[in-house]
């Protein structure tokens, strides 16, 4: 019978948070949004057991590169995919038709190109922290957020069509404006797109990918002049 206790209620809560942690980060990286809220409310709650015999389990996570393409079937991988911090140059294996089921995380590494990235990533997908100069190559679909701080950006081409949630863009190269609205115009976000300039202290702009952002974007490409609601860089 499903468990009727507060205790859990709020850990499924915290997993809609803007910054779970722990074991709501994990609930979060496994289940859709819809199915947490159902999570929410205690007498939808469900037993630990019960939680894992409906198959709301967790994803296990691969660490070990020689093993994700024994975990490839039908062109999916019904894992998490962590290979981050081990210096690669170059992701070692070609998953570009590849829908990961979980998160991709390979930021701390010395990529120069995301060449090889799964087109479609369920849960976040960071390239944090590289030696990127662009992001083609990487995938089309993010179900989570987009983090790609800490590189040698100078373009937005190649980013993601859908990211569910937020995309951190900072500490990167500078884009122009133009290149923005080039960009966003094309580019569905559910969360909220966080800019910085290089080297810079402070945000230029932390936006919602409201009405207002593309409305802006729409304006600028089809006018070739800045909207009402140009954010200034």
């Amino acid at each position: 019978m499903p468990a009727k206790s507060k205790k859990q209620a709020n850990l499924f809560k915290a997993a809609l948070g803007k910054h779970p942690t722990g074991a709501a980060l994990k609930i979060k990286n496994s289940l859709s949004k819809d199915k947490i809220k159902d999570f929410t409310h205690e007498s939808k709650l469900p037993t630990f057991s019960s939680y894992f015999n409906e198959g709301l389990k967790f994803l296990p996570t691969i660490y070990d590169i020689s093993k994700i393409e024994q975990h490839i079937k039908d062109n999916v991988i019904d894992c998490n995919i962590n290979i981050s911090d081990i210096s690669l140059e170059a992701l070692p294996i070609d998953l570009s038709k590849v829908h990961v089921k979980g998160y991709f995380d390979c930021k701390n590494n010395l990529l120069k190109t995301l060449k090889g990235c799964p087109y479609k990533i369920d849960s976040y997908f960071t390239c944090d922290t590289n030696d990127l100069k662009s992001l083609e190559g990487g995938p089309v679909y993010v179900g989570g957020n987009y983090v790609c701080s800490n590189n040698l950006l100078t373009s937005m081409k190649g980013l993601a069509k859908y990211i569910g949630e937020n995309l951190l863009w900072s500490n990167n190269l500078d884009i122009t404006k133009e290149d923005f609205y080039e960009a966003i115009v094309d580019i569905k976000i559910g969360g909220k797109l966080m800019f910085q300039h290089y080297e810079s202290d402070v945000y230029p702009f932390e936006v919602s990918s409201s009405e207002e952002l593309l409305g802006a974007a729409h304006a600028y490409k089809l006018y070739n002049t800045p909207s009402d609601y140009t954010i200034d860089f």
